[in-house]
C-alpha cells in the first residue's frame, strides 16, 4: 500500500491553487474589456449618494447574466444591492463589497467607478471554478458612502452575519498589499454652562466654552504619547446662548 506524506498533499493542493489562478487569469484578460467598458460609463455618468440609479442596474445586470441572483434595495437603500452565487458544496461565504456613488461637483473622485468594477468582476471570475471549489460568492453593493454609512446599516441588520471573509479595495496610484486602515469610533461631549453675572457674582457661573478648550487642549497634549498611526480629531457642531 503507497501512502502520501502530509508534504506531498500540500504539494498537490499547491498544483491544484496553481491551476486555478491560471483560470481565473485567463478569464480576467478575457473579460477585462467589459470591466473597462463599464468603468468608463460610470465615469462619465456619476450619480451622487442614494441616486445611483444607473450604476445599480448596470452592475447588477451584468452579474445577473453571469448566473447571479439579485436582491435589490436591502438595509432600506433603494440603491443597494446583494447578489450571491452558490458554489459546489459547502463552504465559505466570501464577498466583496462594491461602491459606486460619486462626489457632488467632482464625480468620481474617489475612483468608486473603478472600485465597484473591480469587487463585480472579482465576484464573477471567482464563480467561473463553481466547478473546483466549494461554498458561496457575494458581491454586496453599499451605495452612500461619503453621505450615510450604508455599511454600518447592513451590520445592524445581519447582512454580514454569515460570512466568513469581506474584502473590498481602494483606488490609488500604486499598488499596495499591506495597506494601514483605521477603526474609526465617535464619542459625543456635552457641557452645559451656568449664566451669572460676569462682573458681580462670577462665582455663580459655569463657563462651558472653558470646558470646551480645555478638552481641546487636552487632546492636544495626549498626541505626544499617542501611537504614529493613532489620529483623534474633534469639531463642535452646535453651540447655544441661555
Amino acid at each position: 500500500m503507497k501512502t502520501c506524506s502530509k508534504k506531498n498533499i500540500i504539494a498537490m493542493d499547491n498544483e491544484k491553487i496553481s491551476v486555478l489562478k491560471n483560470e481565473l487569469q485567463n478569464f480576467i484578460d478575457k473579460y477585462s474589456k467589459n470591466l473597462i467598458e463599464i468603468s468608463n460609463y460610470l465615469y462619465h455618468n456619476p450619480e451622487n449618494a442614494g441616486e445611483e440609479y444607473q450604476a445599480l442596474k448596470i452592475l447588477t445586470e451584468e452579474l445577473e447574466n453571469n448566473g447571479f441572483k439579485i436582491k435589490r434595495g436591502v438595509s432600506g437603500l433603494t440603491t443597494s444591492f446583494i447578489a450571491s452565487f452558490n458554489c459546489e458544496g459547502k463552504g465559505p461565504a466570501i464577498a466583496f463589497l462594491s461602491e459606486y456613488e460619486a462626489l457632488p461637483s467632482l464625480g468620481h473622485g474617489s475612483g468608486h467607478n473603478i472600485t465597484s468594477v473591480i469587487s463585480m468582476g472579482a465576484a464573477i471570475a471567482l464563480s467561473k471554478l463553481a466547478d473546483s471549489i466549494p461554498g458561496k460568492i457575494l458581491c454586496i453593493g453599499t451605495p452612500g458612502e461619503s453621505k450615510f454609512n450604508s455599511k454600518l446599516l447592513m451590520v445592524n441588520d445581519g447582512i454580514f452575519n454569515n460570512i466568513d471573509v469581506i474584502m473590498i479595495t481602494q483606488a490609488g496610484d500604486r499598488h499596495c498589499v499591506h495597506p494601514v486602515f483605521l477603526a474609526n469610533d465617535g464619542i459625543q461631549f456635552t457641557f452645559m454652562g451656568k449664566a451669572s453675572h460676569a462682573a458681580a457674582a462670577p462665582q455663580e457661573g459655569i463657563n462651558a466654552l472653558d470646558s470646551v478648550i480645555m478638552l481641546f487642549n487636552s487632546v492636544h497634549a495626549l498626541r505626544q504619547q499617542l501611537k504614529e498611526e493613532a489620529r483623534i480629531h474633534g469639531i463642535i457642531v452646535k453651540a447655544e446662548r441661555r
